[in-house]
């Protein structure tokens, strides 16, 4: 990925960056999924908790800076003594509360309506895409392995602070013609999607994540691998979670240049039966591109 291109300052801080996302989904009540947060957030900050420099979490009106506090209010929302209360929680690098500066994570966990969450692992990219595959495929399997998945995906992504009102109004502007030319990037505010994520599959990408409930339903990982076309890999996170992996390393693609990524649309096609009703989709944000194109970007790997 030619990362300069997809880098957009703000007035004296970092706007958007381009990223590399693991995303999970998670259902159920927190006392069944908080040893999966756990784990995940734990093999996150082992690899990139000294550059994590803000936080904030739930009900936190402001950013703030780093510190002890951050991994006390983890343990406390995630650790053996459970609420089943909603959480909340961003944490982020750069030299300002504002600056989309990777590495970063979210973790979110909603009591009502229905038991659902999220976790982002969101890292920093190169130019180098088979460098960035190995990170993404190393950290995949660290910190997914126990997490109460519905499912998830991995692939490029565009940054910026979610939480600020600002930023989240400007952003999507800016990003939305981004996403229509370059289907490889996720949707970068995947917070958006959790309360629709517990309804079945929303998304692909160059890694795609299946839990158990969606992975019997396909048939399994005998039955994707035996379907899956050449470039497409069939394998397992954890002892009960299927991955795809479109092709060797993750793309952008451009569909000026007609590249849209057929690999990406193979494992779409894949996976299409574990897609929620269109009813349900019809819901789905996706911020930036425009209502009439909203939809052709949702079903753009499986039409």
């Amino acid at each position: 990925m030619q990362t300069q291109r997809f880098v957009k300052e703000g007035d004296g801080f970092r706007l958007i960056s381009p990223a590399a996302d693991l995303v999970a989904f998670l259902s159920g009540p927190l006392a069944e999924s908080a040893s999966g947060y756990r784990a995940a957030i734990d093999a996150f900050r082992s690899r990139y908790g000294s550059a994590l420099h803000w936080w904030r979490g739930t009900n936190m009106k402001r950013m703030r800076k780093a510190d002890t506090r951050l991994w006390e209010t983890v343990e406390a929302a995630f650790g053996d003594q459970l609420d089943e209360e909603d959480i909340e929680l961003l944490v982020c690098s750069g030299p300002t509360s504002r600056d989309a500066i990777t590495p970063a994570f979210e973790a979110t966990y909603y009591a009502e309506p229905d038991a659902c969450g999220l976790i982002r692992l969101t890292l920093p990219v190169t130019d180098n895409d088979a460098k960035n595959g190995a990170t993404l495929m190393e950290l995949a399997s660290a910190a997914f392995a126990d997490v109460q998945l519905t499912w998830g995906y991995g692939g490029y992504s565009l940054y910026w602070n979610p939480v600020d009102v600002e930023i989240a109004d400007e952003a999507p502007d800016i990003v939305g013609p981004w996403l229509l030319r370059h289907p490889g990037f996720a949707y970068g505010d995947p917070g958006d999607h959790v309360f629709h994520a517990s309804k079945g599959l929303i998304d692909v990408n160059w890694l795609t994540f299946l839990g158990p409930a969606l992975a019997a339903k396909l048939g399994g990982q005998q039955v994707l691998s035996k379907n899956a076309p050449s470039g497409v890999r069939v394998g397992m996170i954890g002892h009960d979670k299927v991955m795809l992996q479109a092709g060797d390393v993750p793309a952008t693609g451009d569909v000026n240049r007609k590249d849209l990524l057929p690999l990406y649309a193979a494992v779409g096609h894949l996976v299409t039966g574990a897609r929620p009703p269109r009813e349900i989709l019809d819901e789905v944000t996706v911020l930036g591109v425009g209502e009439d194109r909203r939809e052709l970007w949702l079903d753009r790997f499986f039409s």
